[in-house]
């Protein structure tokens, strides 16, 4: 990547500070006796290390001076000895070689932390070899024997104060390990080649920071930072990430440095107006957030959920905040790096052992916050010394301790990182190492060496730097809650940045979260708008951000069944709109008073009174000569097929189930083919009859037995059925749903295949057929006591029905195909009986004369007589 300073205007910044810098510093090399630095501890050694720490958090470049004690720089700065003491009192980690230290007050400037910075980097005049006559075992004897500029620099703590040292350090070759410097900037490896860090990318917090407002449901929030690299880029990292998670952040505030409470009071001031926003992101150190809850306190800024940065997250200070303007507020903060010894080491602190040494004991930064502690006056002074007993007899008071935090296991981790870089690379075997090494080499080895360290420390079990010089990215998350007359961090989740993308962020079920509100138990609801609940939509309000919508009820006949719809739907045919979902159209049933079911019913019945004078006439007269003629057993098996058949419209009517729809299809195959297998039967009985030269040879067959015409259509019979039968198991017919065009929905019959409804078709179109051929062949019978025209005229009617009723069965949906199958089976059953029987019915009523023994045995000899005169 091309570095751009208009992409990066800091850098121009820098460099411009620094060519102001510059030509000022002193080019001596002691430290100590620059007028730049009032406030700095100093401890020789073989090699030293350097390190910067805001022991205060003002400073004043007039007047040269610093103000404000930060309790948490005094804390670091104690880590760093403490680490530093433990790897000299180590004898396997840099066996005979003392680490000394060169520690000073940055005051959290970016100004100060680079003039610092020149001097640690400018070449020293004196002799800058570990020793300038060595021994057997490269052991330095002489006294001129230590390195006066420091190997590796630890810190700063701010990422503005990093990147403009690290810029520095990086073309000194000057390996510098910080412990709480986080923006993402510093991980370009080809402009901060030498530039390490304990703490992870603040890449990492912006994805913690969305994770809680996801899993939160938070998507309306506000985001105030310091206007300083540390603040501009993770604020521009949780825009991005937000963008692409649909978060909006209507209220983007910075804050300067040098009009902090000016730009603070119109921060608020904005907050207040938009009551939407509950929750805000604030990123900033811990000085700057303890003054923004200040002003926060005086403009009343309360009932509001604050997520903290790593910089304040945890900070003791909040305590004196008001409980409703500060509690519930999560915190993300690095992961907590506590050292048991590094506390007991701080509680045995007091005015005769601490290692702040200077001329001046009064100067010291213990007894600085020890005075503020206890109010003392300037003017008073720590001349002697007193421990925490002889202080409590003569003051009457106790000297407070210092509590060590999470944080500081990152700086013992950047010392004893260092120390393991500096073993490899100074080549130290059990005994030894090699102290011959020039300043620049040994500076040029260290970078690499803390590319491949690998220790066990406070922070990780298993520490190493990543390829970017960087931790891995391992978050608590705490939640200040209210208790009594105190607020306490309470943890309540992780975040590691190691794991899979949703399983990064764990919250503890068992741990409740208190938060800023009356319902203290409550989630509170950052949302420019609440959700639009399903049979509504939602429509974004004018001049507003994408968060911001009215909830709008949908339109008749429309739905939304989703939360947050942004339009309506249609529901489809067959179903209507109840808001949120659309529902089946209840099935309409034909009525009784329908005209469609008036008009079936009526001609059904009609047709089967007709049918049964005609049954009840055949059985009456049943000893006349042309009933006998009939076959009367082939006849009641006709008429019973017919009367089954006016069933079929009767259950079409009624409500349909799968029953019923099965029941149609086997009552339509057992009467069409009763009616079918009887008029085969009994045309091919009359051919037998009179085409035989032996009567006496048909009488004794089977076709001319009662016994046997009943067996043939049995057989014929349970053939078809059982056909139909089989095909219904193996395609089922089921009831579906008929849509009309004006919405109304009717059940009506059908199957996954026709099948079932073809092969009875094919049935009936063969067994037509056969009759009209058997029948065709008998036409010129005796017609005064046979029907063989009859029955041909009747096959004839009923090919043309089927032909009627097959085409429009598969074009016809609903009412339209239950009125075509139900009046097509009436007309079917009333043209067999009218053809086959209105004519006999006629000759037995109006004209009983023919239906006499004479006039039947008369036209049977006629008929004889002529059949032999033609042979």
């Amino acid at each position: 990547m091309k570095f751009n300073l208009v992409q990066y205007p800091i850098y121009g910044q820098l460099i411009f500070l620094l060519v102001q810098i510059w030509p000022g510093m002193s080019s001596k090399d002691d430290l100590s006796n620059s007028m730049l630095f009032p406030n700095k501890t100093y401890q020789p050694g073989d090699v030293i290390l350097g390190g910067l720490f805001d022991i205060h958090d003002l400073y004043d470049p007039d007047s040269n001076l610093c103000s404000s004690i930060n309790i948490r720089g005094i804390q670091y700065a104690e880590a760093m000895i403490y680490a530093i003491q433990s790897i000299n009192d180590n004898p396997n980690l840099l066996p005979k070689i003392k680490l000394g230290y060169h520690l000073l007050d940055t005051c959290s400037s970016s100004q100060l932390a680079l003039s610092y910075a020149i001097q640690y980097a400018q070449p020293s005049n004196k002799n800058n070899q570990l020793c300038s006559t060595s021994s057997a075992h490269g052991r330095k004897e002489n006294s001129n024997k230590t390195l006066t500029k420091p190997i590796v620099v630890i810190g700063a703590r701010t990422s503005e104060q990093s990147i403009a040292i690290a810029t520095l350090f990086n073309q000194y070759n000057l390996a510098q390990v910080s412990y709480a410097s986080t923006s993402r900037i510093l991980s370009n490896r080809v402009h901060f080649r030498t530039f390490f860090r304990t703490v992870p990318s603040d890449i990492h917090q912006a994805k913690v920071f969305l994770d809680l407002l996801t899993y939160f449901g938070w998507n309306y929030i506000a985001t105030v930072a310091a206007d300083d690299i540390y603040g501009q880029f993770l604020v521009n990292s949780v825009t991005a990430l937000a963008s692409q998670r649909g978060i909006c952040i209507p209220l983007q505030r910075r804050f300067s440095t040098t009009k902090l409470t000016t730009d603070v009071k119109e921060i608020i001031h904005s907050l207040l107006d938009d009551t939407a926003i509950q929750v805000i992101i604030l990123i900033c150190s811990e000085y700057q957030a303890i003054q923004f809850f200040k002003q926060a306190e005086k403009y009343n800024l309360t009932g509001r959920t604050f997520i903290a940065s790593d910089g304040w997250g945890d900070s003791p200070q909040l305590k004196t905040i008001r409980h409703d303007v500060i509690g519930g507020a999560l915190g993300v903060v690095l992961d907590q790096g506590l050292s048991t010894d590094f506390q007991y080491y701080l509680q045995d602190l007091d005015l005769c052992n601490h290692h702040n040494h200077s001329k001046d004991q009064d100067q010291s930064w213990l007894t600085s916050y020890w005075r503020q502690q206890l109010g003392m006056d300037h003017n008073m002074s720590f001349h002697s010394c007193q421990t925490r007993q002889t202080w409590l007899k003569n003051n009457g008071k106790t000297l407070d301790s210092l509590i060590a935090d999470g944080k500081s296991g990152y700086v013992i981790d950047s010392v004893f990182a260092t120390a393991h870089a500096l073993h490899h690379a100074l080549e130290c075997d059990d005994h030894d190492c090699r102290l011959d090494l020039p300043l620049s080499q040994l500076r040029l080895k260290i970078t690499p060496s803390l590319d491949n360290i690998t220790f066990d420390g406070i922070t990780d079990p298993s520490f190493q730097f990543d390829q970017e010089g960087n931790s891995q990215g391992v978050y608590t998350i705490i939640n200040l809650q209210p208790q009594q007359d105190t607020l306490n961090f309470i943890t309540i989740g992780m975040w590691n940045g190691s794991k899979p993308i949703d399983q990064e962020l764990t919250l503890f079920l068992y741990q409740p979260i208190v938060w800023n509100s009356n319902n203290s138990s409550q989630i509170p609801i950052s949302t420019c708008h609440g959700d639009c609940q399903p049979g509504s939509y939602r429509r974004y309000r004018k001049n507003k951000s994408s968060c911001c919508w009215d909830c709008l009820p949908c339109p008749p006949n429309t739905i939304s069944n989703v939360t947050n719809a942004p339009v309506c739907y249609s529901c489809s045919w067959g179903t209507f709109a109840n808001q949120s979902q659309c529902q089946d159209v209840q099935v309409t049933h034909l009525q009784i008073s329908d005209p469609l079911v008036i008009a079936l019913l009526t001609v059904v019945s009609f047709c089967a009174i007709i049918t049964l004078l005609v049954w009840i006439c055949m059985i009456i007269y049943r000893r006349t000569p042309i009933v006998r003629a009939t076959h009367r057993l082939l006849t009641h098996i006709l008429l019973f097929g017919v009367i089954i058949l006016y069933i079929v419209p009767i259950l079409l009517v009624l409500p349909l189930t799968t029953t019923i729809c099965s029941l149609v299809l086997l009552i339509l195959s057992f009467s069409c083919t009763c009616i079918l297998a009887s008029i085969m039967v009994k045309t091919q009985l009359m051919l037998g009859l009179f085409n035989v030269r032996n009567p006496s040879a048909i009488r004794q067959s089977l076709l001319y037995r009662t016994c046997g015409q009943f067996i043939i259509v049995s057989v014929l019979i349970i053939v078809i059925v059982a056909i139909v039968g089989i095909t219904l198991l193996v395609y089922p017919i089921e009831v579906g749903r008929y849509i009309s065009t004006n919405n109304l929905v009717y059940a009506n019959c059908q199957a996954t295949t026709k099948a079932p409804f073809i092969i009875l078709v094919v049935g009936l179109f063969i067994g037509n057929v056969i009759c009209i051929s058997l029948a065709y062949r008998a036409r010129k019978l005796p017609s005064n006591f046979n029907e063989a025209k009859c029955i041909l005229v009747t096959c004839v009617v009923m090919c043309m029905t089927l032909l009627y009723l097959v085409p429009f069965y598969f074009a016809t949906s609903g009412l339209a195909s239950i009125a075509v199958i139900s009046f097509g089976v009436t007309i079917f059953a009333i043209v067999v009986v009218l053809c086959l029987y209105s004519y006999k019915i006629y000759l037995i009523i109006v004209r009983p004369e023919l239906n006499t023994r004479h006039s039947t045995r008369r036209t049977v000899s006629r008929y004889s007589f002529s059949q032999k005169t033609i042979r």
